[in-house]
């Protein structure tokens, strides 16, 4: 076996003997990064409940590398986690996730996540196949992180929007006994009253026509009585020039009959 190794030889190597007097680490800290003490209660930034609200549009680019807008989706309920490469909780989800995929139609529901954590596509794609995802899988942006967030990036965070968009649930965390019975159930109810809507204007149109065929009946119903009644008041007059004339007289026979009379 052979090896192939490179040696260099230093001679006088000096260390640094630049004083670190006028380095400051906070110097080197990102500007968007927030600086706290070790040990120091700090006052969170308050959640922003947006829930009762139409939800803000965006659009996103998929594992695919396909553009993808939320007013493009055309299911009764959606289903939106943020999610983070790396969170435990995430992970634990997906299976939950990809189940919800299966039981509903494409017609019923929408599952898609939002990466906010890493937003290098290869990453994305990585993630996505090791863990077989399913559903759409989405890299974030600071845009609807802000919007969405407040620019909170505490994962997971789940989003139920009903058939208008407008936001019926926000559900933080994950727990497969609690959440994911949870996140059922909201779905359930708004599929069902998706579908009663339906039906109600259903049975309001079928209403309409019921109502709309009876006044056609009694329109019809009303000139067929005007109708016999003009009938009725014709015949006699015609009976009557009918019966008064006979078409096989001899009129001379009259006339013969009048020279009778005194």
């Amino acid at each position: 076996m052979s090896h192939n190794i490179t040696e260099y030889t230093y001679i006088e190597g000096q260390f640094n003997t630049l004083s670190a007097k006028g380095i400051t680490a906070s110097d080197y800290i990102p500007a968007d990064y927030e600086v706290r003490e070790y040990g120091k209660k700090y006052d969170t930034k308050p959640e922003v409940n947006i829930t009762g609200q139409k939800a803000p549009d965006w659009t996103l680019t998929d594992t695919k590398d396909l553009q993808v807008s939320l007013f493009d989706l055309s299911s009764k309920v959606i289903v939106m986690e943020f999610t983070g490469i790396g969170c435990g909780p995430c992970a634990a989800s997906i299976p939950f996730l990809n189940k919800l995929k299966e039981t509903y139609s494409a017609e019923q529901l929408t599952v898609l996540a939002v990466e906010i954590w890493n937003r290098k596509m290869p990453s994305l794609q990585n993630y996505a196949n090791r863990q077989h995802i399913n559903y759409l899988f989405l890299a974030g942006n600071d845009e609807i992180v802000n919007t969405y967030l407040n620019g909170d990036r505490g994962v997971p965070f789940f989003f139920i929007l009903d058939e208008n968009r407008v936001i019926k649930r926000i559900i933080k965390g994950y727990n497969l006994e609690h959440t994911g019975k949870e996140i059922t159930q909201a779905i359930d109810i708004k599929i069902e009253l998706v579908s009663l809507k339906k039906y109600s204007r259903t049975r309001k149109r079928l209403q309409e026509v019921v109502q709309f065929l009876s006044r056609c009946f009694t329109y019809f119903l009303q000139v067929k009585q005007k109708f016999l009644w003009r009938e009725t008041k014709v015949s006699p007059a015609r009976n009557k020039g009918f019966l008064g004339r006979n078409e096989d007289s001899d009129y001379s026979n009259i006339n013969s009959l009048s020279a009778y009379n005194p």
